[in-house]
């Protein structure tokens, strides 16, 4: 079993319930982590034979690009097109945050997480 991730992908979007966060937008954080089961990695050094990492990361370029209410709404969105598009993992995990959400009071951020198996 082999985990492979991208963490710390970084966007700046207009998601959010609240008017204002439609129109002055903020930070979101995403991180990626897929279970390749028993896939070996591969023997080689070349790229046809690895799972693309840009490929994961468009993948997730492309959700965040789509403007969102719910935190939740673009997990479930990443973990299903992953999903779908590497059809060999086993499981993503996959976690957004936004920096700083419109709460009474100081948050660093917010955050979803949620985990997604086969079968």
């Amino acid at each position: 079993m082999a985990i492979i991730a991208l963490e710390g992908m970084r966007f700046f979007a207009y998601h959010g319930v609240y008017e204002e966060e439609q129109e002055k937008g903020n930070y979101f954080e995403v991180d990626v982590y897929v279970d390749t089961g028993s896939r070996p990695l591969p023997t080689s050094d070349e790229i046809e034979d690895a799972d693309d990492y840009s490929e994961l990361y468009g993948i997730v370029a492309e959700v965040m690009g789509e403007r969102k209410n719910l935190l939740e709404s673009l997990v479930v969105e990443v973990g299903g097109k992953v999903m779908e598009k590497f059809p060999h993992i086993v499981s993503a995990r996959v976690r957004v945050s936004k920096e700083k959400p419109p709460v009474k009071g100081e948050v660093r951020r917010a955050m979803v997480e949620e985990l997604f198996k086969r079968g």
